[in-house]
Formats: C-alpha cells, sequence, structure tokens
C-alpha cells in the first residue's frame, strides 16, 4: 500500500512537470477568414458574392490556381464545387495543413 502510495505521488509528479513545460501555441488560423487562411498559405483567393432571387445573400471563395500557377487560367480545367455541411462554413475546407487531404469525396462537374 505505501509503495503503491509513493508510486503515484511519483508518477503524478512527473506527469504534472511535464504538462507544465509544453506550451501550447494558438493556431494562427483560429481568428482568420476563409479568404486570410488561403493567402496564409500561399494561394491566390477571390471572393464573389451572389443575391438569390428570394434575397439571400451567399458569399463564394475561389482558389484559381495552385502556388506556382503561372499562366494556368489560359488552360481548361475542371470545376470543383465543394458545399460544407448544414452548420459548417467554408473555412472547413482550408483549415487542414496544406499537406492533408480535405477527407471527403470530390466530384467533378
Amino acid at each position: 500500500m505505501f509503495i503503491t502510495i509513493i508510486f503515484k505521488f511519483f508518477v503524478y509528479t512527473k506527469l504534472y512537470q511535464i504538462t507544465n513545460e509544453i506550451s501550447i501555441k494558438p493556431l494562427p488560423e483560429a481568428t482568420m477568414t476563409t479568404n486570410e487562411i488561403i493567402s496564409y498559405h500561399g494561394y491566390p483567393s477571390e471572393t464573389h458574392t451572389v443575391t438569390t432571387d428570394d434575397g439571400y445573400i451567399l458569399e463564394l471563395h475561389r482558389i484559381p490556381g495552385g502556388k506556382a500557377a503561372v499562366n494556368s487560367r489560359n488552360e481548361s480545367k475542371s470545376v470543383v464545387f465543394l458545399q460544407h455541411g448544414f452548420i459548417g462554413s467554408s473555412a472547413v475546407w482550408v483549415t487542414n495543413l496544406p499537406n492533408q487531404s480535405a477527407g471527403c469525396n470530390i466530384y467533378f462537374i
């Protein structure tokens, strides 16, 4: 019993020291808009505002090319439409790191 208490004391003391040494840095993207996140990672971005017939205002985001997209506008490319979920926002598609995938099925139109 005494050995168990001493062992737990040392384990919990070490865990407390480890957790206090770890510094958690806030993500810079946490307070950015979708376009700011896209630009932060080095991609060009565009914002388009559309008003529907019933007065609903939609904001569309477009990434026209990659980081090194020189003269990429001259090429004919497929459109990729990504729709977020009911309570989501457009930020769900760009909050991953650039080397991570979106984790979804992408359908080309």
